[in-house]
């Protein structure tokens, strides 16, 4: 839960991301589009962590964020 309350649920849904796991300044972040360079700077901005992008479905994400937000 820790790692999911450092995106807000507004930024999850408009970028379309889910966060995973944090390891010291790294967050390892769930996306769609792992090339998104706004979602990307928009995150490490607001997280202040350094962000670690892996591919995943949209439809997985849509569910994780239903589930765990």
């Amino acid at each position: 839960q820790d790692v999911i309350d450092l995106i807000p649920k507004d930024k999850a849904i408009k970028f379309l991301v889910m966060p995973v796991q944090r390891a010291g300044n790294t967050l390892v972040v769930a996306m769609a589009d792992p090339t998104n360079i706004e979602a990307i700077d928009n995150l490490r901005f607001l997280t202040r962590s350094k962000i670690t992008p892996v591919l995943a479905t949209e439809n997985s994400i849509a569910g994780a964020i239903e589930k765990y937000y």
